[in-house]
């Protein structure tokens, strides 16, 4: 009787007590997420882009063997490890991880034993550590020490040793260390202790030299030789010149290396050095644009190659006999490759492939059969709309001149509404600002754009500010030291150009951007909040000295080698006058900070800071914090609240409380 008298209460009172809502929005009840000046009722949070696109995706991580595939695949919203068994075949989960996912995986044998080499790290804190996976037992065992963060490593070509790169906690203290796996027991060796960082590139074909970076900043690299056994570091390029060697390859023979380099050049091209003479030449000049990634075949025969070309890739073939170039048909400008990696018989090349208007999918390219073709299935569903929008490529005048006294222009990408989807008679405008700041905009499916244009009517457009990579040499140094407001002109000269363009609302612009385009989002909103409706910021820069003071150690030297020396007077003097911190009180609009609280790149006292300081010009501030995140957001959960809040933002700050499905906006008014 109490039973039936308690469903009874229970039904009734769902009935007459009035529901908030909040039940239906994750992010409402998450305890995880700290939200501050946000709203409180669900009904702000409806809307959501989850549905719009339905898609997976799948990401090839190294082969098995000539036929089979390690790839990963979200499962329930992790990244779990499956092997691929041939084209179009099935695929078999092997990682049942509950809490993050695999980011890493690598075939070797620990003690005779088959499996894998996966990478994980906590919470998004990247203190990497690594795993031996049993691929017939599942049985996990952990082989780094627990001391280190993991940052690299590079297995031998029998699968017997790794040579890991690692620092001491968030420390500077850094090591390169030797794992043998024909000994579990045997832990690791610690080869060389540095302050530097330095990342194993390529082993030897004999397994006893490591091909080593030294890396200083995205424009200056140094390459070295490791000897295994004495641990001796030998240095194969001058370390009194700044050129930049982003990816190297041992010779079959191990007489030369064919290295990708800006020697002597503004544009990274593939080039070989003889490493008895340490003379470097040139190799393969048809390629044009900067060559970004090499992948040396097992026999030595064929070097695969990446160049990127504004975003986009082309991959070649390069004959290492006769220095022949291949340029295969039906791969130029793909869209963005990654992980380019022979077959074990060198019969095959595996990548990952994206394109603005699919996800990024496995594909294979067959050297005998010169074909390229897709190896995995995914479900990719356009739910409400099944027409994206390809994005126009366009140059826009800044205020100064190129090396040539030409007006230099900015390369940037257009995503406007398709003819059928727009909503407005001018366009609204999110400029999109990348990280960095040596980073690019690139050209895979971005589903938050493909939203914002086809859903909501907004044209979003993301230029490749001066220090943008993919452009040259001279390019990416434009706004070094005390230059770092050259790039914020840009989006200036962009707002300008937005201007002259009649199908856009120069009255309704915002920005967004995150880590280094955080920066630029305050920045922007410093210099033109008469122009722009509002700024979202996610885990940006707000003062360069308190960054680089709070930056995890480990990588201080490489920020400060880009920003400038914060212990320098001049230098600190002038990162306190162009600090978006110091200049909130110019910051006009409301502004949108989103934070995670493990980030060990930009701590979280940079979001604080900023968000108590625009709270004091009385203005609109909203503040997102994870307590479970790092360096951006990658739980679906929180993803999933974070997405709803953008648009939330978006609706109410830059379209005016408009409603999308009114018949106003459909006709003559804004």
């Amino acid at each position: 009787m109490i039973k039936y008298l308690l469903t009874f209460l229970f039904y009734n009172l769902a009935i007459i007590l009035p529901s908030t809502g909040a039940e239906n929005i994750p992010g409402l009840t998450n305890k995880n997420l700290i939200r501050e000046g946000m709203p409180e009722e669900a009904s702000a949070y409806q809307e959501t882009s989850r549905g719009y696109i339905r898609y997976s995706s799948n990401n090839f991580l190294s082969w098995k063997d000539d036929k089979r595939l390690i790839i990963s695949k979200s499962v329930k919203g992790k990244s779990q490890l499956h092997l691929l068994n041939g084209r179009q075949g099935k695929a078999k989960q092997i990682t049942f991880f509950k809490s993050k996912g695999v980011g890493s995986a690598v075939p070797v044998h620990l003690s005779g034993k088959d499996g894998f080499l996966v990478g994980r790290d906590q919470n998004g804190n990247e203190y990497h550590q690594y795993y031996f996976i049993d691929r017939l037992t599942r049985h996990i065992i952990k082989l780094t020490d627990q001391k280190y963060r993991y940052s690299s490593y590079e297995v031998s070509k029998d699968k017997n040793y790794i040579l890991f790169s690692r620092s001491l906690g968030t420390s500077n203290r850094k090591s390169l260390s030797l794992l043998d796996l024909t000994q579990s027991e045997a832990g690791e060796k610690t080869l060389l202790e540095t302050g530097k960082s330095l990342i194993p590139l390529d082993w030897s074909a004999d397994g006893n030299t490591v091909l080593i970076l030294d890396y200083v900043s995205t424009t200056e690299n140094y390459l070295a030789l490791l000897n295994i056994t004495t641990g001796e570091l030998d240095y194969i390029t001058p370390q009194d010149q700044n050129w930049a060697f982003p990816d190297a390859r041992f010779t079959k023979d191990g007489a030369g290396l064919f290295i990708a380099s800006n020697v002597g050049s503004d544009v990274v091209n593939l080039r070989y050095m003889n490493l008895k003479t340490r003379k470097i030449y040139y190799v393969a000049r048809e390629i044009n644009w900067p060559v970004v990634d090499l992948d040396l075949s097992p026999d030595g025969k064929t070097l695969a190659i990446v160049s990127n070309e504004n975003g986009l890739n082309r991959i070649y073939f390069l004959n290492t006999d006769t220095y022949k170039l291949h340029d295969p048909k039906g791969t130029q400008m793909l869209g963005i490759i990654s992980k380019l990696t022979f077959s074990p018989n060198s019969s095959k090349v595996a990548m990952n492939l994206s394109h603005p208007l699919l996800p990024r999918n496995v594909f294979v390219y067959d050297l005998k059969q010169k074909k390229l073709k897709k190896w995995a299935e995914n479900r990719n569903t356009p739910i409400k709309n099944p027409k994206l929008s390809m994005p126009q490529l366009i140059y826009y005048p800044t205020f100064d001149k190129d090396y040539g006294g030409r007006q230099r222009t900015i390369p940037a990408w257009v995503y406007r509404p398709r003819e059928e989807n727009k909503k407005f008679k001018k366009s609204p405008v999110i400029i999109s600002l990348h990280g960095g700041p040596a980073s690019q905009q690139r050209l895979s499916l971005n589903t938050t754009y493909q939203y914002l244009a086809n859903h909501m009517g907004i044209a979003i457009i993301a230029p490749n500010v001066r220090g943008s990579k993919g452009y040259g040499r001279n390019y990416i140094n434009l706004d070094n030291g005390y230059k770092r407001e050259d790039s914020v002109k840009d989006v200036g000269a962009l707002l300008d150009w937005i201007k002259a363009n009649p199908d856009l609302d120069e009255d309704r612009v915002m920005v967004m951007g995150g880590s280094y385009g955080g920066y630029m989002v305050l920045a922007s909103l410093v210099h033109y909040s008469d122009r722009l409706k509002a700024g979202i910021d996610r885990v940006g820069i707000s003062n360069f000295t308190t960054f680089l003071e709070n930056t995890s150690e480990y990588r201080v030297d490489s920020r400060r080698s880009e920003y400038g020396d914060e212990r320098n007077p001049e230098m600190r003097a002038f990162h306190a006058k162009i600090s978006p911190l110091n200049n909130a009180a110019k910051i006009k609009k409301p502004l949108f900070v989103i934070q995670g609280k493990n980030d060990p790149r930009v701590p979280a006292s940079e979001a604080r800071q900023i968000v108590n300081a625009v709270k004091a010009n009385g203005i609109p501030v909203w503040y997102l914090l994870a307590t479970n995140e790092g360096h951006g957001f990658k739980k679906n959960k929180n993803r999933r609240f974070l997405t709803r809040s953008t648009i939330a933002f978006i609706n109410k700050y830059l379209l005016d409380h408009v409603d999308l499905d009114t018949p106003a906006i459909r006709g003559e008014g804004r």
